[in-house]
């Protein structure tokens, strides 16, 4: 589990470096973070989108993509 501190220093690398860019692509090592939704209807789901902005919640980082 990350610190909150190295979470918070990612989401500012991702506001810096990833706002507006289109997500290519989506790597998920542990599927069970997402619960009933499949790994592959994840991904699919964010390929080609562009991501307008991320927020921090504890220790989650929350990223809202755009079509």
């Amino acid at each position: 589990m990350p610190e909150l501190p190295d979470v918070e220093n990612f989401k500012h690398v991702l506001v810096r470096n990833g706002l507006d860019r289109i997500i290519k692509g989506v790597v998920v090592k542990d599927a069970r973070i997402l619960g009933e939704l499949s790994a592959e209807a994840f991904t699919s789901n964010l390929r080609g989108r562009r991501l307008v902005s991320v927020l921090r919640h504890g220790k989650h980082l929350l990223e809202t993509p755009r079509l």
